[in-house]
């Protein structure tokens, strides 16, 4: 029995280790003609990394040719998967949600670790996000407020280092008419 992960864009950036499948091998029952080119038989493990430096144990059905029959059609494998990383660097603006609070400094660099394959994958990237808690208060007296940055990652993806990890917060004093012509 061979093991291999489903195709997907983080399987380039997968490698098994400390692999072992119970059990090794398997019978296979059919005619002639369908068993004899079968020197293999595949069970395929989700590409995910949620086996990353631990041991994760699956039931894997495994993948027969047509007209073949498996005994046991089903193994147990046992397996740690590392994943090849890149770091990189994203720049994100802080908005927030109500428009009279500017933001101090209005963007932030985060550096993160995700796997090598998807380091180029614009809509992976994009799911880094950055926001504020959303039950700071704000006064109106133009006094600033401190608040720690929230960080959202992808699956597979590492905050290693947000610049800066806190901004201010402070209620701008516009008036309704400002910026309006009549």
């Amino acid at each position: 029995v061979k093991v291999r992960f489903r195709s997907s864009a983080l399987s380039p950036s997968l490698r098994l280790a400390d692999l072992s499948v119970t059990p090794p091998t398997v019978t296979i029952r059919g005619p002639a003609s369908a068993v004899d080119p079968v020197k293999e038989i595949w069970a395929e493990i989700p590409s995910d990394v949620l086996g990353e430096d631990r041991e994760i144990t699956d039931e894997i059905a495994l993948l027969a040719p047509a007209g073949v029959e498996i005994i046991p059609r089903v193994v147990k494998v046992q397996r740690t998967v590392d994943v090849r990383r890149r770091t990189v660097t994203l720049q994100r603006d802080i908005v927030a949600e109500d428009e009279s609070v500017m933001v101090r400094p209005s963007h932030c660099t985060l550096t993160v670790s995700v796997p090598r394959s998807l380091a180029r994958d614009s809509s992976y990237l994009a799911q880094f996000q950055v926001s504020l808690p959303s039950d700071t208060e704000v006064p109106d007296n133009g006094t600033s407020v401190k608040v720690l940055l929230q960080v959202s990652a992808p699956q597979g993806g590492r905050i290693i280092h947000v610049t800066p990890e806190t901004v201010s917060l402070v209620r701008t004093q516009e008036s309704p008419s400002e910026g309006s012509s009549e």
